[in-house]
C-alpha cells in the first residue's frame, strides 16, 4: 500500500472510530445498545420486529415481501432495507446474525468517515478536516433521530454526507463517478424514502451541472429499478396526511428544540418543528460568528491559509438551497411566525402527499453551513493560534450539546422504561408455561395500532412466527388477508381493552389493549 493510500486509509478508520465512540458516550454505552435497552414505546420496536421476521422468513419475490409481519413489504417498516437483505444473506449462508442494533453504529460511524472525504474535497488544512468530522459526528440531527424517536434508518444521514462529497468532487474519471453516484443514490433509497430523495436531489443537479448527462439519469434509474425489485410500487399504498403545511421554520438551523444548550431559541407552536431538527450545533454556530466577526479584522494575508477549493462548491450549495426551499412546503416561517404562502404547495402536491414533515428536506443545507463555517474560520485564522482556540471552543460546545441531549433519550426515560417493563411482564404472565402457536392477530382499530409497536418487538423477541397486523409507514396493512389459526396450540390476541372475549389466559395491564390467549 502506497504512504498517500495507507495515510488515507489510517485516518478513514479513525474518523470512522471517533463516530463509533461518540455514540457509546452518548448512548450509555454500546453493550446496552445491543442488550435490549432501546425496546420502549416508540419506532424502534416494530422496526427491529420487521427486521427479526424479514430474517427468518424464507426468501420471497419481490425482495422486500415480509408477509409474517402484518402481511406487508419491509421498505414500509423503517428498517433500512439494505441491511435487512444484507443480514438475511449472512444468516442463511454463514450463520452471522446481525442484530437490528448494529444500524446504529453503522449509521454513526460512517457519518464520521464521509464528513471526512467531504471536507477533504475542499480544504488540504488537515486540522480544519477533522475539526469538521467532530462537528458533523457530534451533530444533534442523527443522534436526536436515533435515540430521540428512535427512527434509526431515518438517521442514515451519512448517505447524505456522501452524496455531498460525491457532488464535490470532480476530479474522479466519468465510469467511476456514475459508479459512485448510482451506488450512493441506490444506498440512500434503500435506507429511507427522505434520504433518497435528498441523496438524488443533490447528485442529480451537481452531475447535470457538471454536464455529467449518463451518471445524473442512472443514479435516477437504477434506484427505482432496485425499489421495483423490493416491491415497493407494488404494495398496497396508503397516502399520509401529507407534508403540506408543515415546512420548516427558516430560524431553525439555530433552533436546538432543548436538546442542546442553548434551549429554545424561539417559541415553537407547531408540533411538526419538533420532527425537522436541523440545528447547527452550539460550536458551528459559534465558529461561524467568530469567523464572521474577525472576517475584517484578520486580512488573509496574515496568516496564510492552506488552499480551499471554493470553486467545486456550487454543484452542492445549489441542490442544497432547491432542498431547502422545498423544506418549506410553500410557507415562509421564521422566529414561529406565519409571514406568506407561496403556489409551491400546490406546484410539488404529489410529492408533498407523500411525505410526512416537509422540513426534514432542510438537512443538506445544515450540513452545508457547518461545511462553511469550518472554511471561513480556516480561511481566517489558519495558522494562528486563534484558530486553535476557536476550534477547540468550538469542539467543547459541541460535545456539551451531545452531553446535554444525552438525559433525553427515549430509553433513558423513566415512564417509558416502566411501561416496557409492564408489558414485558403481561406477556410473561399470559404466555411463560403455555403451549402457543407463536401466531398473533391483532383485532385492534387502525388508531391503537402505534399503541401495539412495543408489543411487536417483545413478542419478536419472544419467538413470534407471525403477527397478522402492524404499524407501517404508509402502508395498509389492513389490505392483506390474515392466515388462519394453525390447529393444536392458541394462538395470541391483540384486543381492544373494553373487549370480553373468553380467553384461556388474559391480561388487561395496558392501558388500551387486552391480551387473551385462545
Amino acid at each position: 500500500m502506497k504512504p498517500v493510500s495507507r495515510t488515507l486509509f489510517l485516518e478513514c478508520l479513525l474518523a470512522t472510530l471517533l463516530g463509533i465512540a461518540l455514540l457509546h458516550w452518548y448512548s450509555g454505552g454500546l453493550a446496552g445498545l445491543f442488550s435490549g435497552q432501546l425496546m420502549v414505546a416508540s419506532d424502534y420496536p416494530n422496526s427491529a420486529a420487521a427486521h427479526t421476521f424479514y430474517l427468518n422468513d424464507r426468501w420471497r419475490w419481490p425482495l422486500g415481501q415480509n408477509p409474517m409481519f402484518g402481511g406487508g413489504n419491509l421498505y414500509f417498516s423503517d428498517t433500512a432495507p439494505w441491511f435487512s437483505l444484507l443480514a438475511k444473506v449472512l444468516q442463511q449462508t454463514v450463520g452471522i446474525t446481525l442484530p437490528f442494533e448494529s444500524l446504529l453504529v453503522i449509521n454513526q460511524g460512517l457519518l464520521g468517515l464521509f464528513a471526512l472525504l467531504l471536507i477533504r474535497q475542499v480544504s488540504d488544512h488537515r486540522p480544519s478536516q477533522w475539526l469538521f468530522v467532530l462537528l458533523i459526528s457530534a451533530n444533534l440531527i442523527t443522534p436526536t433521530r436515533m435515540l430521540g424517536a428512535q427512527h434509526i434508518a431515518l438517521a442514515g444521514n451519512w448517505v447524505i454526507v456522501w452524496a455531498c462529497a460525491l457532488a464535490l468532487n470532480s476530479k474522479d474519471s466519468a465510469g467511476k463517478t456514475c459508479a459512485l453516484s448510482v451506488l450512493a443514490c441506490s444506498m440512500a433509497w434503500l435506507t429511507h424514502a427522505y434520504l433518497g430523495v435528498m441523496a438524488s436531489g443533490i447528485l442529480a443537479l451537481a452531475l447535470v451541472m457538471r454536464k455529467q448527462w449518463l451518471a445524473a439519469l442512472l443514479s435516477q434509474l437504477v434506484p427505482l429499478a432496485l425499489l421495483a425489485a423490493f416491491g415497493v410500487f407494488h404494495a398496497p399504498y396508503q397516502l399520509a396526511q401529507g407534508a403540506a403545511g408543515t415546512g420548516i421554520d427558516l430560524a431553525a438551523f439555530v433552533q436546538s428544540l432543548n436538546w442542546g444548550i442553548s434551549g429554545y431559541a424561539y417559541a415553537v407552536n407547531e408540533p411538526w418543528q419538533k420532527d425537522a431538527l436541523v440545528y447547527l450545533g452550539t460550536g458551528s454556530l459559534a465558529i461561524g460568528v467568530l469567523a464572521l466577526i474577525h472576517y475584517k479584522k484578520m486580512a488573509t494575508a496574515a496568516y496564510p491559509s492552506p488552499h480551499i477549493n471554493w470553486q467545486s462548491l456550487p454543484p452542492l450549495l445549489a441542490p442544497a438551497l432547491l432542498l431547502a426551499i422545498i423544506a418549506t412546503a410553500g410557507e415562509v416561517r421564521i422566529l414561529g411566525q406565519h409571514l406568506a404562502t407561496t403556489p409551491l404547495q400546490e406546484w410539488l402536491a404529489p410529492i408533498y402527499q407523500r411525505f410526512r414533515v416537509a422540513g426534514r428536506f432542510a438537512i443538506p443545507l445544515a450540513l452545508v453551513l457547518i461545511l462553511l463555517a469550518t472554511l471561513l474560520w480556516q480561511s481566517r485564522t489558519a495558522g494562528s493560534k486563534r484558530w486553535w482556540a476557536g476550534a477547540l471552543l468550538a469542539a467543547a460546545l459541541q460535545l456539551a450539546d451531545l452531553w446535554h441531549a444525552t438525559p433525553h433519550a427515549s430509553h433513558r426515560h423513566p415512564q417509558l422504561q416502566e411501561q416496557a417493563r409492564q408489558q414485558q411482564q403481561a406477556l410473561q404472565r399470559v404466555l411463560d408455561g403455555q403451549p402457543w402457536s407463536r401466531f398473533v392477530y391483532s383485532e385492534l382499530p387502525a388508531e391503537l395500532l402505534a399503541e401495539q409497536r412495543l408489543l411487536d418487538g417483545l413478542l419478536a423477541q419472544r419467538g413470534a412466527r407471525y403477527i397478522s397486523r402492524t404499524l407501517q409507514a404508509r402502508q395498509d396493512s389492513a389490505a392483506t388477508p390474515a392466515l388462519p389459526p394453525p390447529a393444536g396450540s392458541p394462538s395470541l390476541y391483540l384486543l381492544p381493552r373494553a373487549d370480553r372475549q373468553s380467553c384461556l389466559h388474559a391480561d388487561n395491564t395496558h392501558p388500551h389493549i387486552r391480551l387473551c390467549l385462545r
